[in-house]
């Protein structure tokens, strides 16, 4: 199978700054942050959305849909709070994503 080039999307900032928000919001405060990061950036589909949105044709040429595109994506979930929290950079969390992707057998 021929993998296409996936693009860098810009880092979505508002969605990383919203997240750290509510993981630090006494609204929040009755479940573990990384609990509120994994809700609020994978479980409402933030970032999920917002790669599939910039990805879609490369992974259906690569045979992902959305439903595995979500698996896949979940499967990243400490990359995605790592990033959220400052620890990986934007482009790391897409290269490891991107990654993931790849050695998923389609």
């Amino acid at each position: 199978m021929v993998i296409p080039k996936l693009s860098l999307p810009p880092e979505p900032v508002k969605i990383k700054e919203t997240a750290r928000k509510k993981a630090e919001s006494n609204e929040w405060s009755f479940i573990p942050r990384h609990k509120v990061y994994n809700l609020f950036l994978l479980s409402a589909q933030n970032i999920p959305k917002y790669l599939w949105n910039y990805w879609k044709p490369g992974l259906e040429v690569m045979g992902i849909r959305w439903q595995l595109f979500q698996r896949i994506i979940s499967g990243c979930e400490n990359d995605v709070r790592s990033w959220a929290e400052g620890a990986i950079s934007w482009e790391d969390l897409v290269e490891r994503i991107i990654n993931e992707l790849k050695s998923e057998d389609c």
